[in-house]
C-alpha cells in the first residue's frame, strides 16, 4: 500500500473487485461479440483504471485474490499478470460481487 493511501477496508475490496470484474466482463463480451476467443488481460493494467487507489499492485493482488481464490471467476496465467474469465465468472457478469 502506498504511504499516502489510507488503509483498505471491505468497501474498498468490493469496489476494486467489482470494477475490475465488470471491466473483464465488458472485454469478454466484446471478444465474443466479434467472434473472437476470450482474450487474456493484464490485471495490473486493469487496476490502473481505478484512479482512487495509488498502488496498482495492491489493487491487482487484492482483486485477483477475490476473483480467483474466493469466487472462481477468473483463471490466471502463473507466468504473467494475465487473467481471463472462467465460465462461472462469465455466468455472473450481470451481478455484483
Amino acid at each position: 500500500m502506498a504511504h499516502d493511501q489510507r488503509p483498505y477496508d471491505s468497501h474498498d475490496y468490493e469496489i476494486m473487485a467489482n470494477n475490475i470484474f465488470h471491466e473483464l466482463c465488458e472485454l469478454d463480451r466484446d471478444d465474443r461479440g466479434h467472434e473472437r476467443p476470450p482474450a487474456w488481460h493484464d490485471i495490473t493494467v486493469l487496476a490502473d483504471l481505478l484512479m482512487a487507489y495509488d498502488n496498482r499492485v495492491d489493487v491487482a493482488y487484492i482483486t485477483e485474490t477475490i476473483l480467483h481464490d474466493e469466487r472462481g471467476f477468473i483463471v490466471r496465467d502463473p507466468k504473467t499478470n494475465n487473467v481471463s474469465l472462467t465460465i462461472r465468472g462469465r455466468n455472473n457478469c450481470n451481478g455484483r460481487i
